[in-house]
């Protein structure tokens, strides 16, 4: 290791009475001051009184989906030490498996190549990491769902772990609810029982604005009877999950002729016919954990440990914006912009 070598050089020369015996060709004659500063420069190195850049670990839950790649990208334009990337490499995208050797590349690196950090992004990435890592080493992760409850999943409890929820936050949400409709009273959402964290935090939100939640948990196979039932009193409707996605509910959902709203980061959901949705910022996400990395590796402190994003834009579905004749929210960008229902 060159820092041992260092010290021992440098022990070594300061008393040495003939320096030439250490380095051959050297006539000077000895002068332990003319040593001291390489002695000194090895101490301050050994105990960090000169700063080493830390690297960071980066790894991706696949090779190939973009959000992820875009997540990295933002990750590494503010994260301040050097990063070193990893991916696991997709073999077949429909049954979605992974080459193993990519996998155990990224993980035999956290377990033996000892980084400062751990950057995970996905979801997949975050709980593999999870595994192997030394508790030692602070966790960061993007590009996850409810990070809280992953971890409490996980019974990780011995690691440092921050992450940045995709979602945007709650407030926003409903501001932006409450602020483009201001003579809206009720909101309906159906969801799935994983999502119940999210559902309480928009809950609490609409409280604070006078806004009522009307809330289904929907059957797996069937969410028909929940929307049935929140259908009849509901304004406007919300969705943060799947359950509305399979089969034929969202066609029976716009036939509520009532605006839809879209939580899920896809603009998929705008091209069926919901009114707008928020569009997933995966740079921005991943800006956002390189900024918590920044802080972790300089000894400050991360609070709240999970927090969620507060930039968002939009994707508009025009064609049901005049349909309905219901105004969108100005204060976004609008990145995408439909004028079809699917």
């Amino acid at each position: 290791m060159v820092w041992l070598s260092l010290v021992l050089i440098g022990t070594y020369c300061t008393f040495q009475p003939d320096i030439s015996k250490v380095i051959k060709g050297y006539e000077m004659p000895a002068n332990p001051i003319r040593i001291l500063p390489v002695f000194l420069f090895s101490i301050c190195f050994i105990f960090g009184a000169i700063p080493v850049s830390a690297e960071v670990a980066v790894i991706l839950s696949r090779d190939d989906f973009e959000p992820y790649q875009e997540a990295r990208q933002g990750f590494e334009e503010t994260c301040t030490a050097p990063t070193k990337v990893f991916a696991f490499e997709v073999e077949n995208r429909e049954t979605r498996q992974y080459k193993q050797r990519s996998i155990d590349e990224a993980l035999n690196y956290i377990q033996k190549g000892n980084p400062e950090l751990i950057c995970a992004i996905g979801t997949q990435a975050f709980l593999a990491v999870l595994q192997v890592a030394p508790a030692q080493i602070p966790i960061v992760a993007a590009m996850v769902k409810s990070p809280e409850q992953l971890i409490q999943d996980s019974l990780a409890t011995g690691h440092t772990i921050y992450a940045v929820d995709f979602f945007v936050s709650s407030d926003i949400v409903m501001e932006t609810i409450r602020s483009t409709y201001p003579e809206l009273k009720s909101i309906g959402i159906i969801y799935y029982e994983t999502s119940q964290s999210l559902v309480d935090e928009l809950r609490a939100e609409a409280d604070t604005r006078n806004l009522q939640v009307i809330a289904e948990v929907a059957d797996g196979n069937n969410p028909l009877p929940a929307l049935r039932n929140v259908s009849t009193s509901a304004d406007l409707f919300l969705i943060i999950d799947n359950a509305m996605i399979g089969g034929s509910a969202f066609d029976v959902l716009l036939g509520f002729q009532k605006p839809i709203i879209s939580l899920i980061h896809n603009p998929r959901m705008v091209r069926k016919g919901a009114l707008f949705g928020f569009l997933l910022q995966s740079r921005e996400n991943g800006r956002a954990v390189g900024q918590i990395a920044n802080t972790i590796l300089a000894g400050g402190k991360v609070t709240p440990p999970f927090p969620k994003m507060t930039k968002a834009a939009l994707a508009v579905n025009q064609k049901v914006r005049d349909l309905l004749n219901v105004p969108v929210p100005n204060n976004f960008d609008i990145l995408e912009k439909y004028n079809t229902i699917e």
